[in-house]
């Protein structure tokens, strides 16, 4: 790529875009925005906001094509609707409110990269701070019900055996599954305060009959043995190449002969900077959490043969943020 003056300034100040849309997520502006839209004093008045201010907003809004003017009213552009509107059972709102909450870290990115610390305390999204635990969960649900209809075709699992989803957070995948499969049985397993906030948000469903809850530590606690299928779904970047030397094997020991392991994460080439959102991401982890590591597909597949795991593939499902893996456990 060639550089020039345009193009940098272009990257440097890219945050300001996020900042906008961000800001209009934090102000539940979106809420006032349906067919056929509003002027913006109307949606100043109706968010409580600076009339001014809220012009200017929705006017970067509409150069960023987030938003559309047709003389003095603005509406969402027609392809974003049901991710932004309130209504919409497709929305992304809730994960669009857990990015705000990471914007003001990558503030404090020069200072971690300095001294090697990150710009929180380690696990407050994970049950130690209750605000932020809710926050999270319903973020992943919010981002897991729109990855869903991409991610759920490219499963390879048995549909009436028994299904256990590791590091579930709300189990939006693993309760679609079963949704769609009423012979599959479903096991939630992840920390009791996330499952604690996941069981607020499924209240009673007609899968209820299908889906244990199984709180516990997977790094301490033993896993539900006797599993056909084992789904690790968005968290492997929380672990280490040291701690994985560990995990896989304890995913082997849960699964019968021949069971299947599936994870999807945010995985990297072997040169470690492509693609240049999972670079990003492996940043914003360690934002987070000193020892997060996201991983390339070489060191992946060289930890799950030595634990036991064979018929390794990779694939990637278009519009899909995450890699899947399938692996086979070796008899």
């Amino acid at each position: 790529m060639t550089w020039n003056f345009e193009s940098l300034t272009r990257l440097s100040t890219g945050y300001w875009a996020s900042a906008a849309l961000n800001s209009a997520v934090q102000l539940n502006l979106f809420a006032f925005l349906a067919p056929p839209g509003a002027e913006a004093d109307t949606i100043a008045q109706r968010a409580g906001t600076s009339p001014e201010m809220t012009r200017l907003l929705l006017d970067a809004l509409v150069g960023a094509g987030i938003l559309v003017r047709q003389g003095p009213l603005y509406q969402v552009e027609s392809s974003a609707q049901s991710f932004l509107d309130p209504a919409s059972p497709d929305n992304l709102l809730d994960a669009l409110h857990f990015n705000g909450d990471l914007y003001p870290l990558w503030g404090r990115l020069a200072n971690c990269v300095r001294d090697g610390h990150p710009a929180q305390a380690p696990h407050a999204h994970l049950g130690g701070d209750p605000a932020q635990t809710l926050r999270f969960v319903k973020g992943m649900h919010s981002r897991g019900r729109a990855i869903a209809p991409i991610l759920l075709p490219a499963l390879d699992f048995l549909t009436n055996g028994r299904l256990l989803d590791v590091a579930s957070g709300p189990g939006v995948f693993s309760r679609a599954l079963a949704a769609r499969n009423p012979d599959l049985q479903v096991t939630l397993f992840d920390l009791p305060p996330i499952l604690d906030a996941t069981r607020s948000l499924m209240a009673d469903t007609p899968i209820s009959a299908q889906i244990t809850f199984h709180p516990g530590d997977y790094h301490r606690d033993p896993l539900p043995a006797q599993q056909d299928t084992l789904l690790f779904c968005g968290a492997l970047h929380q672990e280490t190449p040291e701690s994985v030397g560990r995990l896989f094997p304890a995913f082997r020991a849960a699964l019968r002969p021949g069971g299947r392991l599936i994870l999807a994460d945010f995985l990297l080439a072997p040169n470690r900077s492509e693609p240049i959102f999972s670079a990003l991401f492996a940043l914003n982890m360690r934002l987070l959490r000193p020892t997060a590591h996201v991983f390339d597909e070489t060191e992946l597949s060289a930890a799950l043969i030595t634990a036991g795991f064979d018929s390794i593939r990779f694939s990637q499902p278009e519009f899909c943020p995450y890699r899947i893996l399938h692996a086979c456990c070796r008899p």
